[in-house]
């Protein structure tokens, strides 16, 4: 019965694409009213706490991730350069 009411729904884009957790702004339009708003509440504020607590925890995340993937890198060179001198030291040996 409840779909007699409804006239389109509108779903926005992400506000974060690739993000495990974001917003997104749906819109409810119903026949013979139009866009349908929800009253701000004390609710609203919870919320906008929680996407801000959740925006500190991604960017946080991120500055652990970029340390994290210097750091492997930082290694794989290294192992990289090693082999590379033992190949030029065995080459040198064998022409030797």
């Amino acid at each position: 019965m409840i779909h007699e009411f409804i006239d389109r729904i509108v779903v926005h884009e992400r506000a974060d694409k690739y993000c495990r957790f974001t917003t997104q702004r749906v819109d409810v339009y119903l026949n013979f009213i139009g866009a349908f708003a929800v009253p701000e509440t004390d609710a609203a504020v919870v919320v906008d706490e929680e996407a801000e607590r959740l925006a500190k925890k991604r960017a946080q995340y991120r500055e652990y991730y970029y340390k994290y993937r210097e750091k492997y890198r930082a290694k794989y060179r290294a192992k990289k350069e090693l082999e590379r001198r033992a190949k030029e030291l065995e080459a040198q040996a064998k022409t030797a």
